[in-house]
C-alpha cells in the first residue's frame, strides 16, 4: 500500500467519525428513552416486590426518562467506538455489548443505588436491572445497524454529523457529574463494607 492510498484511507476513516458519532447518539436517544421507560416500570417492580407503596410522579418520571437517553447517548457512542473490536458477527456484537454493560456498568450501578430504590428487594432489583441493561445493548446495536444502512454517508449531510457530534459531546459532559456521583457513591459502598469486615 503507497503512501497516498494510506493518507486517503486515514482521511475517509476520519470524515466517517461523525456520521458515526451521530449514529450512536441516534440509537442512543431512540434506545435511552426504552431504557428508561423500562427502568421506571423496574423501580415499580422493586418497590411492589419490597412490598412498598410505589409512588409515581410526573417529576420523577421525566427525570428517570431525560437520564435514560443521557445514558443512552454514552451507551450508543460507546458502542461504535469499541464496535471494530467487537464480533465480526452483527448477532453477537449487540450481545457482547450487553455483556460489557451489565459487567462494567451493573456494579457500579447496584452499589451507588442501594441507598435509593434497590435496597427494598436487592434479588429482585438486580436481576431487573441487569436484563435492562444487556437488553440496552442488544438494541443499541441493533438500533446502530439500522441507522448505518439508512443514514446517508458524508460528504452528504456533513453539516449536519458536525452539529450531531457537537451534541453528543454536550450530551456527555453533561452526563459527567452523574457518573462521577454514581462512582462516589459506589467507593463509598466498597469502603464501608470493607471496613466492616
Amino acid at each position: 500500500m503507497t503512501a497516498s492510498t494510506t493518507d486517503t484511507t486515514v482521511q475517509g476513516r476520519i470524515a466517517s467519525y461523525p456520521r458515526l458519532v451521530s449514529v450512536g447518539l441516534l440509537a442512543g436517544v431512540v434506545v435511552g428513552l426504552l431504557a428508561g421507560i423500562g427502568a421506571r416500570v423496574a423501580m415499580r417492580l422493586v418497590a411492589l416486590a419490597g412490598n412498598v407503596a410505589p409512588e409515581f410522579t410526573v417529576a420523577g418520571t421525566l427525570v428517570v426518562l431525560i437520564t435514560g437517553v443521557f445514558y443512552g447517548v454514552l451507551a450508543g457512542v460507546l458502542f461504535v467506538a469499541v464496535q471494530p473490536y467487537l464480533s465480526s458477527s452483527r448477532r453477537w456484537q449487540g450481545v457482547l455489548f450487553g455483556l460489557v454493560l451489565v459487567l462494567g456498568f451493573g456494579p457500579i450501578f447496584f452499589l451507588a443505588d442501594q441507598v435509593q430504590e434497590l435496597h427494598v428487594a436487592p434479588l429482585v432489583g438486580i436481576t431487573l436491572f441487569s436484563l435492562l441493561f444487556f437488553l440496552t445493548g442488544l438494541l443499541i446495536a441493533a438500533t446502530t445497524t439500522r441507522l448505518e444502512r439508512f443514514l446517508p454517508a458524508p460528504p452528504r449531510c456533513a453539516r449536519t454529523y458536525h452539529a450531531l457530534t457537537i451534541l453528543a459531546v454536550l450530551s456527555g459532559l453533561g452526563s459527567l457529574p452523574s457518573i462521577i456521583w454514581q462512582v462516589g457513591l459506589a467507593v463509598q459502598q466498597v469502603a464501608g463494607l470493607l471496613a466492616g469486615s
